[in-house]
């Protein structure tokens, strides 16, 4: 199963789509750069194997987006 999750940079405002493959661990953490200004930014996955769901945590410098009308 493959995530799509909307996330923009905390430093520059640069809107991000984020489409992550959800893996057999508990929690999975991705590291990427803003595409602008090439801050690291960090967000985890919680997945739950069991009820088929995942939660994702924006960390360092990544901001969630509710819609993708707003990038």
């Amino acid at each position: 199963m493959i995530v799509r999750h909307f996330v923009m940079c905390a430093t520059c405002a640069t809107p991000h789509t984020l489409r992550i493959q959800v893996g057999h661990d508990s929690y999975q953490e991705h590291a990427f750069q803003c595409t602008e200004c090439g801050e690291p930014m960090v967000v985890g996955m919680h997945c739950d194997q069991q009820n088929a769901s995942v939660e994702i945590v924006e960390k360092e410098t990544a901001r969630e987006v509710q819609s993708k009308a707003r990038l």
